[in-house]
């Protein structure tokens, strides 16, 4: 099989300013605190990061371009917030547009690293399994984080 790489897969982006910091750095807690403040505008940005919005279109612009492939079986390899936001955006009304469903769908999604989820287009968008870990050895789960 021949890879094709697009930054379209890319995870979605943070604050520069808090790039590389851990979620217990207090200038990065201030930073997602604010950005929690301001849970109900998908539109909200503290500086130059990816807007839940902005995310979300290039979510729905990654689906469209799967679903019009010619093949029969494709793999992704993304990232888990944008993979989170992919699911989403099968599973949600496009319509739905308001940071509720988003903040409610995102914390109970848990996917772990180098974990599968099969996803089916047949004119829609299906969700055949979530986070199958099946191919990692059992004594391999212990390095995976969560």
């Amino acid at each position: 099989m021949t890879a094709e790489y697009s930054d379209t897969l890319r995870e979605v982006r943070r604050p520069s300013e808090i790039a590389g910091k851990s979620v217990f750095n207090p200038y990065a807690a201030g930073v997602h605190l604010l950005t929690a403040l301001h849970g109900r505008d998908p539109d909200y940005r503290f500086s130059d990061e990816e807007t839940v919005n902005e995310a979300r279109e290039r979510a729905q612009m990654v689906l469209n371009h799967l679903a019009a492939r010619p093949e029969s079986h494709l793999v992704v390899v993304s990232h888990e917030m944008f993979i989170k936001t992919l699911l989403e955006a099968m599973t949600i009304a496009s319509d739905a547009r308001g940071m509720t469903t988003y903040r409610l769908f995102r914390p109970f999604l848990i996917l772990r690293n180098a974990s599968i989820t099969e996803c089916v287009w047949d004119g829609a968008w299906h969700i055949a399994s979530i986070n199958d870990t099946n191919h990692l050895r059992s004594q391999d789960l212990s390095l995976v984080p969560r």
